[in-house]
């Protein structure tokens, strides 16, 4: 057999075993439950057990901080096709941010970060870009909560990091004043007065045509 032939010969059969194994991943990924895939693969542990009603409840949770950031990343990265290494770049100088309450810093490296994504991956979904927000906050390891409810309706995001509360409210082909106006007048920052924290309140908006952040109107809370 002659070299042309015996290379066709072996890229066909690559290409054959290629397409088997994207057969069987998908197979794999639809048959088997996430939780027990994530359990089987080692990133979730049993980190306690509980005995009550005769049946054994397993607590899970990451084996140590440095799965638990591995898999924020790739996750984010598999979620937005921006490399994992780009992402571990942007996390530190965010964490910096938030924590210093530079509210126009981190907005203007979250709205960089937003253009980033290409544009045929994308979903036109306010919660497709709520879902990255969370992400990149739970990375950095500042506390974020989604869809935090009060006795007058649901934050989309609250974060806290050092002397800050940040209260976010998100819309889609509106406005940012819209979103600010939201939280204001449904006083959503009533839950977290008295906490010791300063509270920062802050509205953004995503263009779903254009994939980004195309503004934020912000205001600190000023104590009565």
């Amino acid at each position: 057999m002659e070299n042309k032939e015996l290379i066709s010969s072996i890229t066909d059969w690559s290409k054959e075993r290629l397409s088997i194994l994207r057969t069987a991943v998908l197979f794999v990924s639809a048959a088997v439950d996430a939780l027990a895939l994530l359990v089987q693969t080692g990133y979730l542990t049993i980190k306690g057990t509980e005995q009550d009603f005769g049946k054994t409840f397993y607590y899970l949770g990451f084996p140590n901080l440095e799965v638990e950031e591995a898999f924020n990343a790739y996750l984010l990265s598999n979620y937005t096709a921006i490399s994992k290494e780009g992402i571990d770049d942007l996390s530190i100088s965010l964490a910096r941010l938030v924590r210093s309450g530079d509210v126009d810093g981190f907005m203007s490296l979250l709205k960089g970060f937003f253009c980033k994504i290409p544009y045929d991956i994308r979903v036109d979904r306010e919660a497709y870009y709520q879902t990255i927000f969370f992400v990149l906050f739970l990375l950095v390891g500042i506390h974020i909560e989604a869809e935090s409810r009060t006795n007058k309706g649901r934050i989309d995001a609250v974060a806290s990091c050092g002397d800050w509360t940040y209260l976010f409210e998100f819309k889609m082909d509106k406005n940012a004043d819209v979103a600010l106006s939201q939280i204001k007048n449904k006083e959503y920052f009533g839950k977290y007065l008295n906490t010791g924290k300063r509270i920062m309140m802050i509205g953004v908006n995503f263009d779903s045509e254009a994939g980004e952040i195309t503004d934020y109107q912000k205001e600190e809370l000023t104590p009565c």
